[in-house]
């Protein structure tokens, strides 16, 4: 239950892939779930349609968690999926909008508190390659969705630990040696917990 979270593009999926290659945990993302639903991200043209997309997606971490080991990695995680919606929250929402976004984000921390021991931060690293396949390169919307994570890792419901990682880290082999070290953090709470109910 280690979960990678931060804007897109942050390298988060080259990084969570890499470590459960080199340690040997399960590495576990989630489907494409717009085109699933015979959709494409330009059809999303609601406020209704993006909240049956982000209920979708978190039906899905839901079910992908479930029946994993007791230590697995992801490149996304709930909170990734409660900011990309906060970010389209406006003043001017009516405020049933307002309850059904707010209901979701408590949604979405409490399935990250259930499931996550650990979380760590990766910072956007800008610019960035541009790709055909992926979202064009935007500054301030990679600092907004920075702002909204970061902003839910602080959540009085969250009880997952979670890490910041420095903005001047971008090399790879760089932020494996951080997420090793909070790998081993990991493994060493799991020991003493098991210890502890040995002793009782």
């Amino acid at each position: 239950m280690l979960g990678l979270t931060g804007a897109h593009r942050a390298g988060k999926t080259t990084l969570a892939k890499l470590f459960s290659e080199k340690i040997g945990i399960p590495f576990v993302t989630l489907p494409p779930v717009v085109k699933q639903m015979g959709m494409t991200p330009g059809e999303i043209d609601n406020f209704e349609m993006r909240l049956k997309v982000q209920h979708a997606y978190l039906d899905e971490a839901e079910a992908a968690y479930k029946g994993q080991p007791t230590i697995f990695i992801t490149d996304r995680t709930p909170l990734d999926l409660a900011a990309f919606l906060l970010g389209e929250v406006n003043q001017n929402m009516p405020q049933a909008h307002i309850d059904q976004t707010v209901a979701y984000v408590n949604r979405a921390v409490a399935l990250t508190s259930t499931t996550f021991s650990s979380i760590l931060h990766i910072p956007a690293v800008l610019p960035y390659e541009v790709h055909p396949d992926k979202p064009p390169m935007n500054a301030a919307y990679q600092m907004q969705f920075e702002n909204l994570v970061r902003g839910l890792l602080l959540h009085p419901a969250m009880s997952a630990h979670y890490y910041l990682m420095a903005p001047h880290i971008i090399d790879l082999q760089d932020r494996f040696s951080v997420l090793m070290s909070v790998h081993e953090r990991l493994c060493a709470s799991i020991a003493n917990a098991v210890v502890g109910m040995t002793r009782q």
